[in-house]
């Protein structure tokens, strides 16, 4: 099981805090499989990197 309430990150920036990821939730079963899935930019890798470090 994976379960990931309230998941955010966020980039430092000059000019203030950039959010790139802000208020995820995920919940994935025992046994399930599933994609992420979006266009180029959306994400997908921030929020797999994200999850498997916190």
């Amino acid at each position: 099981m994976i379960e990931l309430n309230n998941l955010g990150m966020s980039y430092a920036l000059e000019s203030g805090k950039l959010n790139v990821l802000k208020g995820v939730e995920v919940f994935i079963g025992d046994g399930e499989t599933i994609a992420i899935v979006g266009p180029s930019g959306s994400g997908k890798t921030t929020l797999i990197i994200t999850a498997v470090w916190f």
